[in-house]
């Protein structure tokens, strides 16, 4: 409002303001430079909110938004063995509308249900077997599509099965996780949403699609979200089961790097899937034990907290929300929070050193209990690229050998941080050059 005052009494030349400024050469500097602040501040602010600043938010609005009413999604669940992977209703959901009906989506059951609301990923699949996608996975599966039944190797045979059915019985966005009769060398991934595929363009150009397309056996158990925890869960669980000849844990040196033990549990969710977002159940060693609960932690977490004019004033603006920020990391503000009553408990239980080399180390004796070779790739965060890895982060590895793939921003997708699609291929690649070197390809 200030801005379009400024503007129009500027382009006026009958206004009081601009007559007003004219008397006095230092008042006509100060409305100019009034003007030009209010120019600044107006750029910086439509700036902020095309980047999901939003006022009052103290954090980007990416991946949670509040809403008047909490509805609780079905899409994942947590197993028998606490493992957070997708729920047996959004499986048959999704593999059940692919497998009858591959070219087209069924938009009026998809807004019927709320146990499946993963509408982009139901839409690649449908983009895939309508040919709006090239790729090594679909090449892969067009060459299969040509051999008749009988002459299907079993791996081939699920590998076709599952471009039509792309959840497995596991929960996981995979071939069924069995242990194959073949001379291919058997891959596990274990990851999050890099490994699961986001930002690829398409979810089958994700790089354990393209690693499968190449020829490997490839078990991706990548989801979304997830944590070392859960990536040791996955290991003690699978491996035994798959016999992997390598292992692959695609660690992202963003949230896979925490300070807190959190248990894993059967049944216990890891995150709440509802309409406001993913809410996380344990942002602290300490289990949020409901959706609501989460819900408001993550609020009180987001939101400045006004409780008097100067907080007021701050949460008007993005920009003036972001100035709060700024003071409230460097000390000179400190307000009470909701939350300060959970922190105070879980604080004697956050390690100032990062946990997340106790669960790899467990991973990488599981992969030497069963012969399997053992690849920590790390996947460097977007913000942090000039970082060396692993000399600005000691301790983290714990003198675990690492590998790190050489990519740069023109390789992550914006506002997600995720790889795209030429960050999923390069990734591939460097993947590719990790494997045969620790297990080269059967003859």
């Amino acid at each position: 409002m200030i801005l379009l005052v400024l503007a129009l009494a500027w382009n006026d030349p009958d206004s009081r303001l601009l007559k007003w400024g004219k008397r006095n050469p230092w008042r006509m500097k100060l409305l100019r430079f009034s003007l030009l602040c209010a120019l600044t501040f107006g750029v910086m602010e439509m700036g902020l909110r095309q980047y999901h600043y939003q006022p009052g938010f103290l954090f980007r609005q990416i991946f949670f938004h509040e809403v008047a009413k909490l509805e609780v999604r079905g899409d994942y669940w947590a197993d028998q063995d606490g493992i957070y992977v997708w729920s047996p209703e959004a499986i048959a959901f999704l593999n059940g509308k692919i497998s009858n009906n591959p070219k087209q989506m069924d938009w009026e059951a998809v807004n019927e249900v709320t146990y499946f609301t993963d509408f982009e990923f139901y839409q690649d699949y449908i983009d895939f077997h309508t040919g709006k996608v090239d790729n090594p996975f679909r090449k892969m599966i067009t060459a299969i599509a040509k051999k008749p039944d009988s002459l299907r190797t079993a791996v081939e045979a699920a590998y076709y099965y599952q471009a039509f059915h792309p959840l497995n019985d596991a929960g996981f966005r995979s071939i069924a996780f069995q242990p194959y009769e073949s001379s291919k060398r058997k891959i596990l991934l274990i990851g999050d949403s890099f490994t699961w595929g986001h930002s690829a363009g398409n979810f089958t150009s994700g790089f354990a699609d393209r690693l499968a397309g190449t020829g490997d056996i490839v078990y991706n158990a990548g989801i979304s979200g997830t944590d070392p925890a859960q990536y040791e869960a996955i290991a003690q669980k699978y491996i035994p089961i798959l016999q992997p000849d390598v292992v692959i844990v695609n660690f992202y040196m963003g949230n896979d790097i925490v300070n807190y033990q959190r248990s894993v549990e059967p049944y216990q969710m890891l995150f709440y899937h509802t309409n406001a977002g993913n809410l996380m159940a344990f942002p602290g060693p300490e289990r949020l034990v409901s959706p609501q609960a989460a819900y408001e932690f993550v609020r009180a977490e987001m939101k400045l907290p006004v409780t008097g004019l100067l907080s007021r004033l701050c949460a008007s603006t993005a920009v003036t929300t972001l100035a709060w920020r700024f003071l409230q990391r460097h000390g000179v503000i400190n307000p009470a929070s909701p939350n300060d009553a959970y922190w105070q408990r879980c604080a004697s239980r956050i390690s100032q050193k990062p946990v997340s080399g106790l669960h790899l180390k467990a991973i990488q004796k599981t992969c030497q209990a069963h012969h399997a070779q053992f690849i920590l790739a790390v996947i460097p965060d977007l913000d942090q690229l000039h970082k060396q890895i692993p000399a600005d982060f000691p301790g983290l590895f714990d003198g675990l050998p690492i590998a790190v793939p050489a990519v740069s921003s023109a390789d992550y997708q914006r506002p997600d941080a995720h790889f795209n699609a030429q960050g999923h291929e390069k990734y591939t690649l460097f993947l590719q050059n990790e494997i045969a070197k620790r297990f080269p390809a059967r003859q």
